[in-house]
């Protein structure tokens, strides 16, 4: 059975059982799709159930995968839409993670009559099994939100390892208006999250006091940085990677369920509609394939996220520069971290892989012209400092990376007080520990609850 028809049968499966209201049923699909991730555990272990997703899975196994204090439970939302679909008995398609909070009567009734359901199917779930305590990757995912909220009503953490957590000076303010008038206060437990600009727009919208946003840092940069410290250097042929972005990538806008065109809800100010990244993502990808083209022996790897959105837009920008070198290779989602350690030089503007990149010692070049010149532009702008070298034109950029390409390679076992700087302010995680400062934080909220 094909990718697709699996997702189907299960969304056809959990939609019917909630329509039918047989929360029995939705318990035994659920615990049919939970599966243990293997790791080291002790008889008192704490049960984690993870609704796992890119991002959540790599964080979690750096966190609890080699502490034997955690025993840990996953099912895939991605490809099981659990969730989704028992909601969708319930409320109508335009309730989602942009627009939970609503005084829409009809929607605040099936919000209720969802949270209720879904409590009976948790009840008949721990029958199958305990859980003490359930991990997401946002506090924001609509479907889960009254999960949180039937969870908290007995005592059992749902606590969010929030992974988005890259806002740049222009986006603080716009995510402030954003959690307050669109997602509302949480009803989960708490959230973890990286870094003090996360903390600070979540207690700045009323999401939550203060006391339950915990900063914690990133965990899947724990295994970086123990990489970098073995000095390991790749071997064969040298790779140049080059992360793809697109025209709005982190610009202010809203996205949409169905979004085909990748902008975004146009409920967004004007001003800000109109910022864009059109010149700079087209010569940053030109600048790939001519790197490619210059150095034959060399494979270029250009790495997009799985939306078709993105991958479109990335070949479109590509075929700009003419026909596509054989050594150029476009990959397509997935963890990117395999990736970023057999490459030599990394490239890329504005995305939370450049810090990954950093954390492991590589060569960084990232474009400084175009757009990313612009007043107007630059509050947008993740600002890498002195840690990353700067190309000033796409020329110049392909002129950086080659010469990277033919530079020998060399162990960094030791990361510059600018890296270290920049991977604290941003990642909370200049010390390889913050999966420690996870498992410590989930295991109080877990004591603390089977105390009270």
């Amino acid at each position: 059975m094909s990718g697709r028809l699996v997702r189907e049968f299960w969304w056809f499966a959990f939609r019917w059982s909630a329509k039918a209201n047989l929360p029995g049923l939705a318990a035994r699909l659920l615990h049919g799709v939970i599966g243990e991730v293997p790791s080291p555990t002790n008889p008192d272990a704490v049960n984690l159930l993870l609704i796992s997703k890119q991002g959540l899975a790599e964080d979690a196994m750096a966190a609890f995968g080699a502490d034997p204090r955690f025993r840990i439970f996953a099912f895939d939302k991605v490809n099981v839409k659990a969730l989704k679909a028992m909601i969708s008995a319930f409320c109508p398609p335009t309730l989602d993670d942009h627009s939970y909070k609503t005084d829409d009567p009809a929607i605040v009734a099936g919000k209720a009559a969802y949270q209720s359901f879904i409590g009976a199917v948790w009840q008949r779930l721990i029958a199958y099994r305990p859980y003490d305590a359930v991990l997401s990757a946002n506090f924001a995912y609509y479907a889960e939100r009254p999960l949180a909220a039937a969870l908290e009503a007995i005592g059992t953490p749902f606590i969010p390892l929030h992974k988005e957590n890259l806002k740049t000076p222009g986006l603080e303010p716009f995510f402030i208006n954003f959690y307050r008038d669109r997602r509302g206060p949480y009803e989960g437990r708490g959230t973890l999250v990286y870094n003090q600009v996360e903390k600070r727009i979540q207690v700045g919208a009323g999401v939550l006091p203060p006391e339950r946003v915990t900063i914690v840092g990133m965990p899947r940069l724990d295994p970086v940085h123990a990489w970098r410290k073995k000095g390991e250097v790749p071997t064969g042929a040298k790779r140049a990677l080059f992360f793809s972005f697109t025209a709005k990538t982190g610009l202010p806008r809203i996205p949409r369920k169905y979004d085909p065109d990748g902008l975004g809800d146009r409920d967004v100010d004007l001003d800000l509609d109109a910022l864009h990244w059109d010149e700079l993502a087209a010569a940053y990808h030109r600048a790939a394939v001519h790197v490619a083209r210059q150095a034959p022996d060399v494979t270029v790897i250009v790495k997009t996220k799985s939306g078709k959105y993105e991958v479109d837009a990335a070949r479109a920008l590509m075929a700009q520069a003419g026909e596509i070198p054989a050594n150029l290779k476009l990959v397509e989602g997935g963890d990117p971290l395999d990736l970023i350690l057999a490459s030599d030089v990394i490239c890329g503007f504005t995305t939370t892989a450049l810090f990954e990149a950093l954390a492991a010692g590589k060569p960084i070049v990232c474009p400084r012209f175009a757009e990313a010149v612009d007043d107007k532009n630059l509050p947008y702008i993740v600002d890498m400092e002195d840690a990353v070298s700067y190309g000033g034109s796409e020329a110049e950029m392909a002129d950086q990376v080659i010469a990277h390409l033919q530079a020998p390679r060399i162990v960094v076992a030791d990361l510059s007080a600018e890296a270290m700087a920049l991977l604290e302010k941003w990642t909370g995680n200049a010390d390889g520990k913050a999966g420690i400062r996870v498992a410590d934080a989930v295991l109080a909220e877990v004591s603390k609850a089977s105390s009270s």
